[in-house]
């Protein structure tokens, strides 16, 4: 069993840094037909906190987008799960998520987001002859 935990920022930039990273870290190397096979997927577990209030949903929405288009699962939401000292903007606390990725794992999503990291943003990409 492959397991993280992370608390990021709380932007879906962060988030997706972080999904994508965690994924990159415990996704091995190898034909993607042998990675994304269920008996291997249903091993690896990332434990993200992420906080919002019930006034502001449509954050929490954006962070589910990002975690659905990585090919990742939320298996439970554990509700108020951190508790802080502040910030009063996501009312003090956040949620555990227990995501796993599945066979849709986005792998080709995950290389670009790298080569876009070590290039500034820019992605290069070159023409085979």
């Amino acid at each position: 069993m492959t397991l993280l935990f992370f608390d990021p920022a709380y932007t879906p930039e962060a988030i997706n840094t972080w999904l994508i990273r965690s994924i990159k870290a415990t996704i091995t190397a190898g034909p993607d037909y042998k990675k994304k096979r269920p008996e291997i997927l249903s091993k690896k577990k990332y434990f993200m906190c992420y906080g919002y209030t019930d006034r502001e949903t449509e954050r929490g929405l954006k962070i589910q987008k990002i975690i659905t288009l990585l090919g990742l699962i939320i298996q439970e939401k554990i509700r108020d799960f951190n508790h802080y000292y502040s910030p009063a903007s996501i009312d003090y606390k956040s949620d555990l998520y227990v995501l796993q990725p599945t066979p849709k794992v986005n792998i080709r999503k995950i290389d670009i987001a790298r080569s876009k990291f070590y290039t500034g943003g820019k992605f290069i990409h070159e023409e085979k002859k």
